[in-house]
């Protein structure tokens, strides 16, 4: 939350967070009460937190939550996490931080790290077999889902790491042309190892290009850098497979994409692997050509990040045929 002049982010023990003592918890409530019945947040928080219970009539459900994580949650990290929250107001005594600049590119992508591997896969078919799926070592980009998310377009802001789904069915094609078969794999596939990044891109379908490509405003380009560099960095992957990030359902320019893309995968020491159907054939080869080009240029991610900042805004979106 911002304040109203949108200068700083306010944090739970900001003074403005107020609630109801519906339970008597804070002994000096009435004292603390405003013209509304509430009371600041933080001191019910830290109240409860300094608090010690008795032990509750039914754990089933919260073991099947944590039991993995025993002892060394309830010894090390719950503790921490206590401490950390129970200090927050010593560390920010305003209840607020300042909020960063938006102007300028995200530091996060700007890692003077070699360029890493890339190679643009051209398929007959899409598939959800093991050898589009990164498998063993690797992890493959879901750039959309079925689930509704609270982003433009229900796209989700959150991004997800799945791990160890088992791809029951090969499910073949795209669009009305999808179809499904069975997985020829036996038990020779480890499927404890695949790994699924949901991952959605900028949602640009609503975006207007008559004042240049929506891919390159700023924080268009922060945002889907960033997702995509936390994802990358999620587990120690040797490849990353990936469609044509946020073109078509999302509007996004494969161009831009593909870059923040190899950016994001170069910060994360692993390579990359764009996927393409053969239908896609002058998409495919002008990819080809950008990162010929961009090689003979750049061998850094931030060459990469330059490259990005030198298009000029006012480019307008070139459409292709796919």
């Amino acid at each position: 939350m911002t304040t109203t002049d949108t200068t700083r982010y306010l944090l739970p023990c900001a003074p403005s967070f107020k609630r109801p003592d519906r339970f008597n918890i804070l002994d000096d409530s009435e004292e603390l009460e405003d013209a509304n019945g509430q009371v600041p947040f933080w001191p019910l928080l830290t109240t409860l937190l300094k608090s010690s219970f008795g032990p509750a009539k039914d754990y089933h459900r919260l073991k099947s939550f944590i039991g993995d994580l025993q002892p060394s949650f309830f010894d090390e990290l719950w503790p921490v996490i206590v401490r950390l929250a129970l200090n927050l107001l010593r560390h920010f005594p305003s209840g607020s931080l300042q909020l960063l600049g938006d102007d300028g590119f995200a530091a996060i992508g700007s890692s003077p790290v070699p360029l890493c591997p890339i190679e643009v896969v051209a398929v007959d078919n899409y598939q959800t077999c093991p050898t589009q799926l990164g498998m063993p070592s690797g992890a493959a980009v879901v750039s959309v889902n079925r689930f509704v998310g609270f982003g433009q377009s229900a796209t989700q802001e959150e991004l997800l790491i799945v791990k160890g789904v088992e791809a029951v069915l090969n499910i073949i094609g795209k669009r009305r042309g999808i179809k499904i078969a069975a997985q020829e794999v036996g038990g020779s596939v480890d499927w404890r190892q695949r790994a699924m990044l949901f991952m959605d891109a900028s949602e640009l379908d609503v975006e207007s290009d008559e004042n240049g490509l929506p891919d390159l405003a700023p924080q268009n380009l922060i945002r889907d850098l960033n997702k995509a560099m936390i994802a990358f960095c999620s587990g120690s992957y040797e490849v990353i497979y990936s469609p044509l990030w946020g073109c078509g359902a999302f509007g996004g320019d494969p161009f831009v994409k593909l870059v923040l893309l190899w950016c994001a995968a170069s910060v994360a020491h692993t390579s990359l692997k764009i996927i393409c159907g053969r239908d896609a054939q002058e998409i495919t080869l002008n990819l080809n050509n950008l990162i010929s080009a961009a090689r003979k240029r750049h061998e850094t991610a931030q060459g990469l990040n330059g490259l990005l900042l030198s298009i000029p805004q006012k480019t307008a979106r070139r459409h292709l045929t796919a």
